[in-house]
């Protein structure tokens, strides 16, 4: 039985290829044109319908991850006194 082994990404045959971007940078507009010519260009009301949908549950309602960290972020002398307890218990 082969051993398996967690590998590096360095460590396997396809790394170059990993470590290039999935798409170029300079596509990116090329590829929403894209999208969007196909969109418009939909015939059939159901698929379109489904798309609308799609859109409207998984895109449009996901909340701004941004203002949430925010509303739960503290301040920097909150943090610090934080550390300090929990440094302060840890090493005396």
């Amino acid at each position: 039985m082969k051993e398996k082994r967690y590998t590096l990404p360095e460590e396997q045959k396809d790394a170059a290829f990993a470590a290039e971007p999935a798409v170029n940078a300079s596509r990116i507009k090329e590829l929403h044109n894209s999208l969007v010519n196909r969109v418009m260009t939909i015939q059939n009301p159901e698929i379109l319908q489904s798309l609308i949908v799609y859109v409207d549950q998984n895109i449009l309602n996901k909340p701004d991850s941004f203002e949430e960290e925010w509303k739960r972020s503290i301040s920097i002398e909150e943090f610090r006194q934080r550390c300090k307890s929990k440094l302060m218990e840890k090493y005396e």
